[in-house]
């Protein structure tokens, strides 16, 4: 079997994507320690990626073909002006490049939404759609996705960049909005909607991981948004679709900064022919006591 490297296994997407992928691929993990529960299928490579010369040894030794990158400062809130950005940015840099040095032959690596304009009521898969950068995650999203596809070009290497939109699912950490809704509701207080022109664009982490995996199997390349076909403006998700009354719980609360769309671009799926399974309107009634 070909031989894949994953950094990221342990995290919120990388616990729903490695299970599909080690019947399938020779799995090597990059982990700051071994977890408690080791897969027998999965070999545990110990290192930070912060550690550049220790990754590129790590890559020259094992020569791998192909690589998925999920690793990345995903604390809800902070993740947004951490300085860190710029450490997994240059982390990110060095372990893609050594992967294409040594012989890489294909690559996923994860970028975001909030790479696009969500003002826009179409989200294209472009990458310069965005004017203005707010936030050191943002930018280092960004120069990253430049930086993977100049790399490529010097080493003729395939990939494929994917934009993840907003994600829900089990044992999501708080500080996102599913997982801080349910909170709420579930000890009875108050829920906070900033705006209520915003929209999100919600996949269930399942839904993603099988997205991700189709993708890698088909070996799809280019710059790929991984949402859904559905968008939803939030005050409605919450009042009108759920089973019990939630209207004396939810506040309104004004904010300038708005993000409303009505459609996301995803041609690039529809060759692999994915579809969500997942409800995230059964998925909330199912959580809430």
């Amino acid at each position: 079997m070909k031989n894949l490297l994953i950094t990221g296994s342990n995290g919120f997407l990388g616990k729903s994507l490695l299970p599909k992928l080690i019947n399938c691929y020779s799995v090597s993990v990059i982990v700051k320690k071994i977890p408690e529960k080791k897969n027998s299928k999965v070999r545990y490579i110990v290192a930070d990626l912060f550690n550049e010369e220790k990754i590129e040894k790590i890559l020259k030794l094992r020569k791998f073909d192909y690589l998925i990158h999920l690793a990345w400062d995903a604390k809800p809130k902070f993740f947004w002006s951490s300085k860190n950005n710029f450490k997994f940015l240059h982390a990110s840099k060095n372990l893609y490049n050594n992967f294409c040095i040594n012989g890489g032959k294909y690559a996923i690596l994860i970028g975001s939404a909030a790479e696009c304009n969500l003002k826009s009521n179409i989200i294209k898969e472009s990458e310069n759609e965005k004017v203005l950068f707010k936030s050191r995650y943002e930018i280092s999203k960004y120069l990253l996705m430049k930086n993977v596809k100049k790399i490529s070009d010097i080493f003729n290497i395939k990939y494929a960049w994917l934009r993840i939109f907003w994600t829900y699912g089990p044992n999501q950490p708080r500080g996102k909005l599913i997982s801080d809704f349910e909170y709420s509701i579930n000890k009875k207080r108050n829920f906070v909607i900033k705006n209520k022109s915003d929209s999100v664009n919600l996949m269930h982490v399942e839904d993603i991981a099988e997205a991700i995996f189709k993708l890698f199997t088909n070996k799809s390349t280019g710059l790929i948004n991984v949402a859904s076909k559905n968008s939803y403006k939030v005050y409605e998700l919450f009042l009108n679709n759920y089973t019990k009354n939630l209207r004396n719980i939810i506040v309104f609360k004004t904010n300038k900064q708005t993000y409303s769309f009505k459609k996301i671009i995803i041609n690039k799926l529809k060759k692999v022919s994915f579809y969500e399974k997942n409800s995230i309107i059964g998925y909330i009634n199912s959580k809430i006591k």
